[in-house]
This record gives structure tokens, C-alpha cells and sequence, in this order.
């Protein structure tokens, strides 16, 4: 049987950083919790410091996908903030959204090297990797994110369907398990536990089915290809 891997995975999943920069280098209680998940953007606190108006402004035209309105301001930011995490996370996200590959890993590495502790920037940096192809940088980032971040369920997603693609599927199913544990309604992990379900030899057709039939029912579209390896559900 012809093993199906259309793995469902977009960086769509990871939000913007909530900033608030400073003029100066951020001081530690500035920077993202590593141990907290993506934030939903909101409404940042009005104030009057040109870097945090600049912020509030990137982050209102990146939710309205206005990218290049996005780039333009939060790369004043960095003119004001060179070393302000969240920003330069948002503008590798944003760079990343454009398209511009080497850019976005240029910033997220520099993010990296000047916050080594942040699982947000590892996981960032990770899912540009793996979406370029360089597992083994997508491998070592994302491993990274975890250990500093282990109840992260996105980044043991990631992780998951990273050494999938390095045929380790063992390890695959378990950190996906693992990303379901703690989001039991994460639709992409319950479908990408699935396909490598069916990669197994003899493929675990039943508990493909049971996690393929759970990713559909939290909203994931049908795959058709998926489909027609799984059993018909028992009575």
C-alpha cells in the first residue's frame, strides 16, 4: 500500500509576539514567558513612546495582512529597539509570510543568539526551517523549543512531523501523542497521527481512522487519499 503523507502543517498557527519595546535593551521581565504558548494579539496599551506606537501599529496591519505596512513598522521599531525580541520575532514572521526566506531565518537566528532561553524563537525559527526542507536546522531548533518549553503542544507538532520526515516514525507518533495529551482538540495533530498510522508496517488502519475521524470532526478537510487506506468504521 502506497503510504499517504500529506502532512497538515502552516505557520498560520503561530500568532504575533505582544510587544512592548523600549528604547533600551529589554530587560529580562520584558521578554516573552518561554513556558507560555503563542498569544492571540490584542489591543496593545496606549502609550506615548514612539517604539510601543510603532508596535501597536505593526501588529494592527499584520491582523489585517497588510505585511509590507507590518515590516515597514516594526522595522522602525528595531531602529529604535535593536535587540527587542518580540519585534524581532514579528518581523520574521512577517518576512516569512512574504516570502523572504533568508531574511526571516536571519532574524530568527538573531533572535536565538540574543535570547537563547526563548522556546517562542527556537519554534519560530524551527517552522521556517522545516517548511524550507532543512530538517536537520528544523530538527535541532524545534528540539530546542521543547526542552524549554515542554507543555507546548505546537512545538511537539512540529517536532513530530520533523522526524517524521526523517523516517523516524516511532518518534513521530510519540511526540504527536504527546502534542495531543496537551491540546486533546488539536485538529492538524489528531490528522498527522493518522497518516503516520498508515506508514507503519502493517499500517494501525483502525487508530488511523479513529484520530482521522477526530480531525474531521475538530474541522479538518477530508483527504482523499488518506481516506481510501482506512478501514469502513465498525457497528
Amino acid at each position: 500500500m502506497k503510504s499517504p503523507l500529506a502532512l497538515v502543517f502552516t505557520l498560520a498557527l503561530l500568532s504575533p509576539v505582544l510587544s512592548s519595546p523600549q528604547l533600551a535593551t529589554p530587560a529580562p521581565e520584558d521578554t516573552p514567558n518561554p513556558s507560555a504558548p503563542p498569544v492571540t494579539p490584542v489591543t496593545p496599551t496606549p502609550s506615548t513612546d514612539p517604539a510601543q506606537k510603532l508596535a501597536k501599529s505593526g501588529l494592527e496591519k499584520l491582523a489585517k495582512n497588510d505585511l509590507l505596512g507590518a515590516q515597514a513598522d516594526f522595522e522602525k521599531v528595531l531602529t529604535l529597539a535593536p535587540d527587542n525580541l518580540p519585534t524581532t520575532i514579528n518581523l520574521g514572521l512577517v518576512a516569512y509570510r512574504l516570502k523572504k526566506y533568508p531574511l526571516a531565518r536571519d532574524l530568527l537566528k538573531k533572535a536565538v543568539r540574543l535570547h537563547p532561553d526563548s522556546a517562542l524563537a527556537w519554534l519560530t525559527l524551527g517552522v521556517v526551517e522545516y517548511d524550507q526542507s532543512q530538517f536537520n536546522a528544523a530538527l535541532a531548533a524545534l528540539t530546542q523549543a521543547t526542552l524549554l518549553d515542554p507543555k507546548n503542544p505546537l512545538a511537539h507538532q512540529y517536532l513530530g512531523v520533523t522526524v517524521g520526515k526523517k523516517g523516524w516514525l516511532s518518534a513521530a507518533e510519540d511526540e504527536l501523542r504527546q502534542a495531543i495529551e496537551l491540546d486533546p482538540l488539536a485538529a492538524e495533530a489528531h490528522f498527522n497521527l493518522a497518516v503516520f498510522y498508515l506508514q507503519r508496517s502493517p499500517p494501525a488502519t483502525e487508530l488511523a481512522r479513529r484520530h482521522y475521524q477526530k480531525a474531521l470532526d475538530l474541522g479538518s478537510p477530508p483527504d482523499p487519499e488518506v481516506a481510501k487506506n482506512l478501514p469502513t468504521p465498525k457497528d
